[in-house]
């Protein structure tokens, strides 16, 4: 039972750095180097590594090895439509919501990010 535990801790170390950007698209994932900074066996590592490929964060190449996925011109175009879509949405949602203060809190935000 404890192996599970640690299987699952090393898979949402991985995936969170994949996710996070820790891990860029493209990086090799290193058994030897996952297993020296988690401090745990390589069995787990592996056994990991396998979920994450099914996931499709993980592309396993033969005779070369695991490597973070890298997403297609494609994939990227659907990402930051969906992601326009999303923010319109709830722009769309909050403006039914919103007060005279919380315009002028999002007023004040627009002007600071203007002067960085």
């Amino acid at each position: 039972m404890k192996e599970i535990t640690v299987e699952k801790h090393v898979y949402d170390q991985i995936r969170a750095a994949i996710l996070g950007r820790q891990l860029a698209p493209g990086k090799q994932l290193v058994e030897h180097n996952i297993s020296n900074t988690l401090g745990v066996s390589r069995t787990p590592i592996r056994n990991a590594i396998k979920k994450l490929s099914l996931e499709g964060l993980v592309d396993l190449i033969p005779n070369r090895g695991a490597f973070v996925t890298s997403p297609s011109k494609e994939e990227v175009i659907q990402a930051y439509e969906l992601r326009a879509k999303l923010e319109f949405l709830a722009v769309q949602k909050s403006m039914l919501v919103m007060n005279e203060n919380d315009y002028l809190s999002i007023q004040k935000i627009i002007e600071d990010e203007k002067r960085v």
